[in-house]
């Protein structure tokens, strides 16, 4: 129950890091709103000459990454309107709107793994499982490409090992459990990922405690499995020897 309601958090905090993005990047390209401009000094003429022959390279450049970008890419738009798609989908149990949004946004930019992620995250809510599971391997594809995308890379593993728990893959979500440890313990807390730049998109949060939480519990119903079969086995057996069909169920006398 403690990774579910955690899983619900990534995914909250998720749908929001579009809005994030966005009003991050509104401010580099507009600058806060309610200042007067100051008035221009007279420059010299050769000043004046100099700025016309070399204007800045600086005001057209942009970084496409996430929290640096100088103004709103077209990424960054889909993304944030899949956000608003996935909140009212969820509220209303309706995801479809939000699912064609993140894969909209993913054609845009199919190397950046947000959309990925938070595909995958919009699958999990619908319960698409095997969906989700295939668009977070994506997802943790891309992030392990780029430190700048280490909080996303956290999210995708936590992710993609409650969704191999969702799809009874036992021995493969206490992989994925253990993978997401690793991550925890070489990426603990931190008030953003390095690499990010000044302005990154999302703090990494880890729970380490869930991993290990998770992977015992998972031996633990394996283990409880495997003894159950033994037992059923020699029942069985037993059943053979004293010449009773297995197959055939005891009545209960009326």
């Amino acid at each position: 129950m403690h990774s579910l309601r955690r899983v619900s958090l990534v995914l909250a905090v998720l749908a929001a890091l579009g809005a994030a993005q966005v009003a991050t990047a509104q401010d580099k390209t507009e600058g806060k709103p309610g200042k007067a401009e100051k008035p221009a000094k007279k420059a010299d003429k050769k000043k004046d000459d100099k700025a016309e022959k070399a204007p800045s390279e600086k005001a057209d450049k942009k970084d496409d990454k996430p929290g640096v970008a100088k103004g709103i890419t077209e990424y960054d738009k889909q993304l944030i309107e899949a956000d608003k798609a996935f909140a009212a989908g969820v509220a209303g149990g309706q995801l479809d709107d939000a699912i064609a949004l993140y894969r909209k946004a993913i054609t845009v930019d199919p190397n950046r793994p947000e959309g990925h992620v938070l595909l995958g995250g919009a699958f999990y809510q619908k319960g698409d499982y095997a969906a989700s599971e295939e668009a977070l391997v994506q997802g943790v594809n891309r992030a392990k490409a780029d430190k700048a995308f280490t909080n996303y890379l956290g999210k995708a593993l936590f992710l993609t090992a409650t969704v191999k728990e969702a799809l009874k893959k036992s021995e493969e979500a206490r992989g994925a459990w253990k993978a997401y440890e690793d991550f925890a313990k070489a990426n603990p807390d931190q008030p953003f990922p390095e690499g990010s730049g000044d302005n990154p998109p999302m703090a990494i949060k880890v729970y380490p405690g869930s991993a290990v939480e998770r992977q015992a519990k998972l031996e633990a119903y394996d283990k409880s499995i495997n003894e159950y079969a033994k037992v059923k086995e020699a029942i069985i057996k037993r059943q053979k020897e004293l010449g009773i069909d297995p197959n055939i169920k005891a009545s209960t006398a009326k």
